[in-house]
């Protein structure tokens, strides 16, 4: 997924995105996020004592363009 892919009006990539609207935006199920953010390479908001997570929309592009790019090491 590039920035260029991105065409909704609120696809600013300070824009945070929950665990689920990650998902949603990427067509892919919440456990498959939550796998991603295994990976300490994914940038991530934690919030209220570790309860809440948020990912920056531009983090979210910049790390799956990195992982499409090096597949072969995932």
């Amino acid at each position: 997924m590039t920035a260029k892919m991105m065409t909704n009006k609120d696809a600013s990539p300070y824009r945070l995105l929950t665990v689920s609207g990650a998902a949603k935006l990427l067509h892919v199920s919440n456990d498959y996020i939550h796998e991603l953010l295994l990976d300490p390479d994914l940038p991530r908001i934690v919030t209220s004592k570790g309860q809440r997570i948020r990912i920056p929309m531009g983090e979210l592009t910049r790390y799956l363009d990195k992982r499409g790019n090096n597949w072969f090491n995932y």
